[in-house]
């Protein structure tokens, strides 16, 4: 049982971290939207990499 009990501790810390790191991300690509939605037209046909 106490085993066990560890096993999920360990994966409910697993899952925060990852969750964490999901809002990061998330927030990090809402960012870029708002960049890149702010390009001119002719700019957002382009190949972005050559920019």
């Amino acid at each position: 049982m106490a085993e066990q009990i560890q096993q999920l501790k360990q994966e409910k810390t697993q899952l925060t971290r990852q969750f964490e790191r999901s809002e990061n991300e998330n927030e990090q690509l809402q960012k870029q939207i708002l960049v890149l939605s702010g390009l001119p037209e002719e700019a957002k046909a382009e190949n972005l990499y050559r920019l």
